[in-house]
């Protein structure tokens, strides 16, 4: 339960920081334009900006190296993360950007207040925290790129899951049993007959890292192009004659796996 509420503390601040660093660079931009005064209000702005960056940083480290199902999944196999875009993005990409972002506005801020004259304060606090505010832009995950996550997080529970019953259930299990289960084995452990003899071993369907880390798209997208499109095994063959909504019925089939 911890994480999810992190993962939504975090989610929200974003957009505090970014406000913050926004109205701090905007502000001494102006005032230097004008030749204005550095003024308690300017420093008092930088100082909030720091703060929250700060913060957010802190939450995202303890989700990075303690909470989040994601990076533990590419912890076990870096090799793997670096050819999983969304893996890559979060173990690196993500984190390289935040930190980033938080050495300019942390120098921005330092040298600032050690400059002799306002004109030089205004001008280090402004490209401090405007190189700061564009390192966050761009370790974003926004909605059009493949790794994409919520603007902002409405709730800490997890959304529902997609239910099979009746008829559908039993027509999905026994394709899963046909196409999936010689292979993930008919409990989706990846223990299948065919399991022995392949390296890696087939996904345990049931860990719950990685049912929380991965998203139905991906799921659905190796369900039809198979494991080599997206960096897994070449041995996990395609489904290009499944149509869009059994894809989705052997999704929601798999999800049922999760322990």
């Amino acid at each position: 339960m911890l994480y999810p509420i992190v993962l939504t503390l975090h989610s929200w601040l974003r957009w505090i920081v970014l406000g913050l660093g926004v109205a701090a660079t905007v502000a001494s931009a102006r005032a230097r334009g004008r030749s204005g005064p550095y003024e308690r209000f300017h420093d008092r702005l930088g100082l909030f900006f720091v703060a929250a960056l700060d913060l957010q940083i802190t939450l995202g480290l303890v989700m990075y190296l303690w909470l989040s199902p994601m990076t533990r999944l590419a912890f076990q196999d870096p090799g793997g993360a670096m050819r999983s875009s969304p893996l890559r993005f979060f173990l690196v990409e993500h984190a390289f950007s935040m930190l980033l972002a938080l050495a300019c506005a942390h120098i921005g801020r330092v040298r600032a207040r050690r400059s002799a004259n306002d004109v030089d304060k205004h001008k280090r606090a402004a490209w401090g925290a405007g190189l700061a505010v564009v390192c966050i832009l761009v370790g974003i995950p926004w909605p059009f790129l493949p790794y994409a996550r919520p603007l902002a997080r409405l709730s800490v529970e997890e959304a529902p899951r997609q239910e099979l019953t009746g008829a559908a259930l039993e027509e999905t299990r026994k394709l899963y049993e046909s196409r999936c289960g010689p292979c993930h084995g008919a409990s989706g452990r990846g223990d299948g007959p065919a399991a022995v003899n392949l390296v890696p071993r087939p996904r345990d369907f049931g860990d719950p890292e990685w049912q929380h880390a991965t998203k139905d798209e991906s799921i659905e997208r190796i369900i039809r192009e198979g494991g080599r499109p997206v960096g897994k095994s070449m041995m996990m063959p395609a489904n290009p004659d499944l149509d869009e909504a059994t894809v989705k019925a052997l999704r929601a089939y798999v999800r049922r796996m999760a322990r």
